[in-house]
């Protein structure tokens, strides 16, 4: 897929391979989650615009989305309502410092699994992602 970079990370021993979709436009914020995430097993494909996110969605099969809504074509928050609506099993996390009571309760109601802001705690996102690895087994 156009845009799209696949990413594969180092090999823990006994954990099923976590395919994550990160979707932002922000290369700090896709470098420090890269580097996050780099003592799990992963594959990481990530992408910079609503469009690209859906179609990597349809083409694909991932066990978690990671999404920024300050993607462009569309408003983030509504693409995050579309996804939960087409692929409601997939664990998403969204990562975002919009402190709106308004945009907190959209995304809330969207069933969104965890929300972060792009000062993150490295530990958070590790524990999230080996849990999810646990229900994959």
């Amino acid at each position: 897929m156009k845009g799209q970079v696949m990413v594969e990370k180092s090999k823990a021993e006994g954990t099923p391979t976590l395919r994550i979709l990160l979707a932002t436009k922000d290369d700090f914020l896709k470098q420090a989650l890269s580097n996050t995430i780099d003592n799990n097993d992963c594959k990481i494909a990530m992408v910079e615009s609503c469009k690209e996110t859906l179609g990597a969605m349809v083409d694909n099969d991932f066990d978690l989305l990671m999404v920024d809504p300050d993607l462009e074509k569309l408003n983030g928050v509504e693409a995050i309502q579309l996804i939960k609506k087409f692929w409601p099993r997939t664990p998403m996390i969204v990562i975002s410092d919009d402190s709106l009571f308004e945009t907190d309760a959209k995304i809330a109601a969207a069933g969104v699994y965890y929300r972060f802001g792009r000062s993150f705690d490295e530990q958070v996102i590790n524990e999230l992602i080996q849990g999810i690895q646990k229900r994959k087994k």
